[in-house]
């Protein structure tokens, strides 16, 4: 029975092994797939945003005493559009129909009273009745009778008098709205003639008929200069900060005050399901943009898996502090803080594309708000561009110091353009100012775990390494010090290539300081470090010389690990030799047995050099020591010696694997040659001085 026990705990034991070595290998996948990062962005940034398009759980009415404070979650500005509306319609109202005076009124009138002016002078008629029917106008029986009874002087005068009052009222427009003041225009114009008075009433009579409207609305122009009363017109906005007290506690809901929960989405009962909708189709779009931006413009990040995830949580990073400081203000929100670690551990490129999608995402339910992040936008810019080459921490602190002083510009420059009071902008420059120094405490905070974590050499970190301070160099220094000037040489020499080249010049300085490291372990096998004394390879074969001399890579691995030493730099350690022969001991080994000795034992295990740095550092390291070994180095000898290295290591195929090409090895080798030159120029020999040795007499003798 124990033994039956005993299995089943194995085979549990066994079986729980398996399953977490199953997950193991399971979660090393979903972490190694870029379609998981930036699932996880969606989903974080979905997940903390939807809530602005989810309903509040106010229940009020116009009226009611509200229950409790209703505080207002979130800074934005809305526009009143009833009362905007009311004012648009008054401006409407205010505007004067606009008419067009038709002039051929005038003239059909002017023509129809010479017709009937024509006509009453030369009837021929008995009676007022025969004279009432061949008249063009109906008229009533007492006007007729008026019109028989006038001498023919009496009607000349008429028609001048009815022609004269009809032009004066047509002149001054009449409108189909006024025709009932017409009367009064007629005597208006009588009274400026000299009419008898036994005319009066007849004029008055016959202008009425003569006169009709010539003025018309002109209903185009009347709207369009409504139209633009109306655009006149502002919109009435209000501005409500986050955390202001909208409605106290014990107060009478008023229409004012429903207004700002409305424009906050405080009394929506149903979720926004289109706007949720749209933010997720935003939120996909943007990360669209960056990952194809990402993967056109910087492939040796979208190749790089921890690279995407270091993107991610800067975003992440960038969602939080932008929701969590907007609470106190927005102007206090780090934003610069993003720039700063993109530029510095990315690409200064990326960190714009950061900047932008991290300020605009967080608000997409709130846009009217995102003009007070102008300043916030301008402090980060700067941010990219005083870091974009920076190589000391200190100066992260100074970059800051920059950031807020910008921004406490940018605050000031909105507030000119008419937001806030004096206090108001006040306070807002000193959350501007603590923005910028906050941005670069966070970013210094941050960056060496998100370097260690995520295995960047930044400029920052590799300028802390060439430190000699740093226990590793300093124990070359002391220990080692030939390997240590001669690694200081071969900085130099790396450098001015890796310069005509545009190669990463921290780097390439960094691993010239490092690559042989290894030495330090046992340093008088080297010869540069002999100093003049016996070469311990004297006594000893080849065969055990080749290993000393070998094992000084496996050596430098050690240490450097041992040392914490980033990957980036031990590859220079790895590389540095690639392949090559270890050609002083392999000849002599040749020469003392040649029957038992092999190529491949006496070459270094690699890799090759598989970067432009490293292949750079490998032809630096064998060019110095090959022009160092000359006896009387001039011009000639020295660009003989560094042509005919690099031909040799190019021949021997230890640049195979480098991006290095030909033009790049001419480059190359013009560099070595300046610089070598510089270095072993020859020397004026001074002749002895001869000085005559005086005796010293003491005092007194």
């Amino acid at each position: 029975m124990n033994l039956t026990i005993e299995q089943i705990g194995d085979k549990l034991i066994s079986y729980i092994r398996g399953l977490n070595l199953s997950t193991f290998q399971v979660f090393s996948k979903v972490i190694k797939s870029r379609e998981i990062i930036w699932i996880v962005v969606f989903l974080f940034y979905f997940g903390v945003l939807v809530s602005d398009f989810l309903p509040a759980s106010i229940n009020i009415e116009v009226g009611q005493v509200s229950p409790t404070d209703i505080i207002s979650p979130r800074t934005m500005e809305f526009i009143d559009e009833e009362r905007t509306e009311q004012l648009r319609e008054q401006a409407v109202k205010e505007v004067k129909p606009v008419y067009e005076l038709d002039t051929m009124v005038e003239l059909q009138a002017i023509d129809e009273i010479t017709r009937f002016f024509n006509i009453l002078e030369r009837a021929q008629v008995k009676n007022f009745v025969e004279l009432k029917r061949i008249l063009p106008i109906r008229l009533t029986d007492d006007v007729v009778k008026v019109l028989f009874s006038l001498r023919r002087d009496q009607i000349h005068r008429l028609r001048s008098y009815v022609t004269q009052s009809v032009r004066g009222v047509l002149s001054k427009g009449i409108s189909p709205q006024n025709l009932s003041i017409v009367d009064q225009l007629i005597e208006s114009e009588i009274t400026k003639l000299t009419v008898p008075q036994e005319l009066k009433g007849i004029i008055i009579t016959l202008s009425k008929y003569f006169i009709r409207p010539n003025l018309f609305l002109n209903v185009e122009e009347t709207i369009k200069r409504q139209n633009e009363a109306k655009s006149f017109v502002q919109p009435i906005k209000y501005r409500i900060l986050k955390g202001q007290v909208i409605i106290r506690r014990g107060d009478i809901v008023t229409r004012e005050h429903m207004k700002y929960l409305d424009a906050l989405g405080l009394t929506r009962s149903q979720p926004n399901v289109l706007g949720i909708i749209g933010l997720g189709v935003i939120i996909l779009l943007s990360e669209l943009i960056i990952v194809e931006f990402i993967r056109s413009y910087l492939p040796n990040i979208y190749e790089n898996i921890p690279l995407n995830w270091l993107v991610a949580i800067i975003l992440i990073i960038g969602l939080i502090l932008v929701k969590g400081f907007s609470l106190l203000s927005i102007y206090l929100i780090p934003l610069a803080t993003l720039t700063i670690l993109s530029t510095v551990l990315l690409d200064y490129r990326l960190s714009v594309l950061i900047l932008i999608f991290s300020g605009i995402l967080p608000n997409v339910s709130n846009p009217d708000i995102l003009r007070f992040y102008l300043p916030l936008f301008i402090g980060s810019m700067i941010g990219v561009l005083v870091t974009k080459n920076i190589t000391q921490r200190g100066d992260l602190t100074k970059a800051g110091l920059l950031i807020s002083l910008t921004q406490v510009a940018g605050v000031g420059a909105i507030s000119l353009i008419g937001y806030g009071d004096l206090r108001s902008i006040i306070l807002n420059m000193i959350y501007a100012l603590g923005s910028g120094l906050l941005s670069s405490i966070l970013a210094i905070g941050l960056m060496p775990y998100l370097e260690h974590l995520f295995q960047i050499l930044t400029p920052i970190r590799l300028t802390e390494m060439i430190n000699f301070t740093q226990p590793l160099l300093k124990r070359l220094m002391l220990e080692a010090p030939g390997t240590y000037h001669h690694s200081i040489l071969i900085g130099n020499l790396a450098e001015s290539a890796g310069e005509a080249l545009g190669a990463n010049l921290p780097l390439i300085r960094a691993g010239s300081y490092y690559h042989d490291i290894g030495k330090v372990r046992r340093p008088y096998f080297f010869i540069e470090n002999q100093l003049g004394q016996e070469n311990l390879h004297d006594k000893l074969p080849p065969s055990l010389s080749r290993l000393i001399i070998l094992q000084h890579i496996d050596d430098g691995v050690m240490l450097a690990k041992q040392y914490k030493i980033p990957e980036q730099i031990i590859d220079f350690i790895r590389e540095h030799h690639g392949t090559s022969l270890v050609s002083y001991f392999y000849h002599k080994a040749l020469k003392e047995n040649p029957d038992n000795v092999r190529e491949e034992d006496y070459r270094y295990k690699g890799p090759k050099p598989r970067s432009k740095e490293t292949a750079i550092v490998m032809l630096a390291d064998a060019v110095e020591a090959a022009v160092r070994s000359l006896e009387h180095p001039t011009p000639q000898k020295i660009e003989s010696v560094v042509k005919g290295i690099i031909e040799e290591r190019l021949s021997d195929g230890q640049l195979d694997d480098s991006p290095l090409t030909l033009r790049d090895l001419n480059i190359i080798a013009d560099s070595f040659i300046k610089v070598l030159n510089g270095l072993f120029h020859p020397r004026i020999e001074y002749p002895e001085i001869q000085k005559e040795a005086k005796a010293i007499v003491p005092r007194g003798s």
